[in-house]
């Protein structure tokens, strides 16, 4: 945003193509310029290309072909007059309407499709307008290849988490630009390749390759997206130390400021038992302890008054597809308040997204595997910018370097969970704020047999 940020101050006729490798992040880059370059009298500065229908709805006012839709008259679509025609086809083999009714109604079909012909013509032409008028496109890597693109004159291109993003899908938007600014981190994860194209060093990005070349590279070493408490072992044992908090850093959540034993870096012990499912990990007892958390997370947030309680995200995040399949099913019995948003799912799946929880289910008890890889652990730790909570294994979690040097640091505020088996299918919860503003668990079983116990 700083790039961006200095070319619209200078008043420079330039400019620049932003890309990214999903929708998502795309999205997100997209709303944050949004915010700093709101659009001009006729004139949108921020624009996002691509299929609209991909996008999140807080950038579609800036999508290219809805504002290119907003200049045309929307009339009936192709389909709808081709069924038209076919509806009117029977009629007329049935007798229901004379010849000249028939010749009549399709006349105006024709003329309608092509008013529908030049309709599009202006459309496309409107959207070649409005990025020629633009100052910062937004696309995915992919989209950046499209034909209409070769219009703009673009200055500039910058790719987003380009450490993860394959070295074919870089050069697509290279056809554009000159210049190239790549953003990325090499101690996050790799583009994600099959076992043999790793084997023949596909899975090494041109950010990656550069790099090894000997060209420059800035490390921002200044973060101001976490809490300095989540981010302090990353930055120790990860960035040898260099990167530093600016000023602006996230603070609590409101509820963490009096609820005990739930700090920035909360971890929960389960010394559960792994299932090898093949080609995957899970673990039943991990799965019950995140429900439990969960649940112990929306308590806390439903005792605060209505009007005061704060919209925030929560990723659940662990490394294995099979733990995050089950971790599915199980939030899936849960009522989710309406002021909080829930996600789950892999490492790798959630690897461009950030939450303000994030609950990191580490799975094994027996060896680390992978785990002990720090960019996948990295990445797996960095999700939540307010609150990290570590489910896990504390014995083995020790063992592995950078979850070791959070469990052992002296922030870390550290939770037992006290369970015994819990058939996943007699969980079902209900949420009933008018008769008590509580979530409640109904379960076969005791509700103590599955709670919390704070230090």
């Amino acid at each position: 945003m700083s790039i961006l940020m200095r070319h619209h101050n200078a008043q420079r006729q330039s400019k620049i193509l932003i890309c990214a490798q999903t929708n998502a992040t795309v999205d997100k880059l997209c709303e944050r310029a949004m915010e700093l370059f709101p659009a001009g009298v006729g004139r949108n500065f921020v624009v996002r290309y691509g299929d609209d229908g991909r996008f999140n709805h807080s950038v579609q006012e800036v999508s290219v072909n809805g504002l290119a839709r907003q200049h045309i008259l929307v009339g009936e679509s192709r389909q709808a007059l081709e069924y038209q025609s076919g509806r009117e086809l029977e009629s007329y083999n049935a007798g229901l309407i004379s010849e000249d009714e028939f010749t009549e109604i399709i006349d105006d079909i024709v003329v309608k499709l092509k008013a529908l012909k030049n309709q599009r013509a202006d459309e496309e032409a409107w959207r070649c307008e409005i990025l020629r008028r633009a100052k910062f496109v937004f696309s995915t890597l992919g989209s950046s290849g499209a034909d209409i693109l070769d219009t703009c004159q673009f200055d500039l291109l910058i790719v987003h988490g380009a450490n993860c993003v394959h070295e074919a899908t870089s050069l697509i938007p290279l056809r554009h630009v000159d210049r190239v600014v790549l953003f990325g981190d090499r101690r996050q994860l790799q583009p994600m390749v099959t076992d043999v194209s790793r084997w023949i060093g596909y899975n090494r990005s041109t950010y990656e390759r550069i790099i090894d070349g000997g060209y420059p590279c800035w490390l921002l070493d200044t973060q101001t997206q976490y809490h300095p408490t989540v981010y302090k072992q990353v930055s120790l044992v990860v960035y040898e130390g260099k990167v530093t908090n600016g000023q602006g850093t996230p603070g609590l959540l409101a509820w963490q400021s009096w609820a005990p034993g739930w700090g920035p870096n909360t971890i929960v012990n389960v010394p559960g038992e792994e299932k090898d499912t093949g080609n995957s990990f899970s673990n039943a007892d991990e799965v019950k302890a995140v429900f439990d958390v969960l649940r112990s997370i929306f308590d806390l947030c439903l005792m605060e008054p209505k009007e005061v309680r704060e919209q925030f995200t929560i990723g659940i995040v662990t490394p294995y597809s099979a733990q995050a399949s089950a971790l599915q099913r199980a939030t899936n019995l849960l009522t989710v308040p309406p002021h909080i948003s829930l996600k789950c799912g892999t490492v790798t799946a959630l690897q461009e997204q950030q939450f303000d929880v994030s609950i990191v289910s580490f799975v094994r008890t027996y060896y680390p595997g992978y785990l002990n890889n720090l960019s996948e652990a990295n990445v797996a730790v960095t999700r939540g910018t307010r609150l990290r909570v570590i489910v896990g294994d504390t014995t083995l979690m020790s063992e592995a370097q950078l979850w070791g040097s959070i469990l052992e640091c002296s922030t870390a505020n550290l939770m037992e969970v006290s369970m015994r088996y819990m058939p996943e299918e007699s969980l079902t919860c209900q949420w009933n704020e008018s008769s008590n503003p509580r979530l409640q668990l109904s379960t076969s079983l005791p509700p103590s047999s599955h709670n919390l116990i704070n230090p």
